[in-house]
């Protein structure tokens, strides 16, 4: 197995990585997204080439191709005897730790990604069922002596005209739990199981009311087990629209996409074709870092996207505070981390007690003015500031080493661009590494201008 990291050069293995790619971009390949906001993932850029270098970018994930297995993993995992920071922001999006860290292995274990699946299905049928159960008008055949619907006199003629039985045949509608969906998610449960029986044995007695609400689908869908996988698929594909239900769409596809991977017959790689299973690891930073870092925000940040230049252009920040005049974006690129001034390198300051202003000179500089993805960031924090009308803006990313929060004036008096870094620690135990990085946000929460948003 090939091990990598996310945003970081792939030159021992350029040919595999740019095959994998095209198989990508030319639809051969079966990628599920195992995020699960889009079922249909369509051509991410997993590898992509700059200066003539194949890299990785933001994508964690196994990928298969002409007999390789190709594993990317956390950058800040290197030196970690286990995918420390990776299971960190993983619990931390899930809400849930039933996975082990044994499950992952010193690496990520060939079928970490697909036991993930199995954990997502688990996780948000629990969470939708407190909701309630998803019903829907389903139409029925049915041949009994307990008419209720509209007869069906052709099969009726078909299948009782010569039997004195007291049977009629009819069709009938109701609003039930005997539908497809929730078909769905018993095949997919029973996929789960037979592939990881250790595991969803262990999730059962985490979590009572997943098993509780399986029992009462399997309960209500009498002969599920006989449905054909292929009609369930096409019949769940599209989305369940239902405001009521809404919170059962991250459970369909976590089903669909655990049925693909794992099914009766899932995908196998070929000399012509990729499969592999993914996330986005900036999305999970941008996540952590709202439930860790603004969690306490007494007046919180929004999300929602805002018009510009007269409806012509749409914007939406990570991390919007109106109240504070302060825009945030979450990164994760390493060449934030590169901005840092060096070790005892020292700093302006405007007088006692005032702010910390970073120098101009150094690498800072010199990436600002290089073509590189930290000048456009800075272009898209700045934007965001005057669309929004804010004095502060910056960006929030992973260090390796700690650092204090450096503030850099803009121009005008009184507006600043803030680099944030978050260090990430390295440990030998992943309860240590846990509590070390609680420190970090603690540490940060007491420090501008995160210190004015939270209090």
């Amino acid at each position: 197995m090939l091990v990598l990291y996310d945003h970081s050069p792939v030159e021992s293995c350029q040919a595999l990585c740019q095959g994998i790619q095209e198989r990508i971009f030319d639809g051969s390949c079966h990628i599920v997204d195992l995020l699960g906001e889009n079922e249909n993932p369509g051509t991410p850029e997993i590898f992509w080439q700059k200066d003539g270098i194949w890299r990785t970018r933001q994508y964690i994930g196994l990928f298969e191709y002409q007999g390789r297995q190709v594993t990317i993993t956390s950058r800040f995992d290197r030196t970690n005897p286990q995918p420390f920071f990776l299971w960190y922001l993983i619990e931390n999006y899930l809400g849930e730790a039933v996975i082990s860290l044994e499950d992952i292995g010193s690496t990520l274990q060939e079928n970490f990604f697909d036991k993930f699946l199995a954990l997502r299905l688990t996780v948000t049928l629990q969470q939708a069922w407190k909701k309630g159960g998803l019903r829907a008008y389903q139409s029925f055949c049915r041949n009994d002596s307990k008419l209720s619907g509209v007869i069906d006199v052709a099969r009726h003629i078909r299948e009782n005209l010569d039997l004195d039985n007291g049977r009629m045949a009819y069709r009938t509608q109701s609003y039930s739990l005997n539908n497809h969906w929730n078909v769905l998610f018993l095949q997919a449960d029973a996929s789960a199981r037979r592939r990881f029986p250790d595991l969803m044995r262990r999730l059962e007695r985490r979590l009572p009311e997943y098993s509780a609400a399986l029992r009462t689908l399997a309960q209500a869908a009498p002969g599920w087990e006989d449905a054909r996988l292929s009609r369930i698929l096409d019949h769940t594909k599209k989305n369940i629209i239902n405001p009521i239900y809404r919170d059962w769409e991250p459970v369909r596809h976590a089903a669909r996409a655990l049925l693909r991977r794992v099914g009766v017959s899932p995908a196998r790689s070929g000399d012509f074709a990729a499969t592999g299973v993914f996330l986005d690891i900036d999305r999970l930073w941008e996540r952590l870092l709202e439930d860790k870092l603004f969690c306490e925000a007494k007046k919180p940040f929004t999300q929602q996207s805002r018009f510009v230049l007269n409806g012509h252009m749409q914007m939406r920040p990570d991390f919007y505070f109106p109240s504070r005049h302060t825009v945030l974006d979450a990164k994760n690129r390493p060449a934030w981390e590169r901005t840092l001034p060096a070790s005892g390198q020292p700093v302006r300051t405007d007088g006692p007690g005032r702010l910390k202003k970073g120098s101009p000179e150094g690498k800072w500089s010199d990436l600002l003015l290089s073509p590189d993805d930290v000048r456009d960031n800075v272009y898209q924090v700045l934007s965001y500031m005057l669309a929004l009308g804010c004095s502060q803006g910056g960006v929030i990313f992973p260090s390796r080493t700690s650092h204090e929060p450096v503030c850099d004036p803009v121009g005008p008096p009184g507006l600043d661009f803030w680099r944030i870094p978050v260090r990430i620690p390295q440990a030998e135990q992943y309860r240590h590494f846990q509590d070390l990085l609680e420190k970090e946000f603690l540490h940060l929460r007491s420090r501008a201008p995160v210190r004015q948003i939270v209090t």
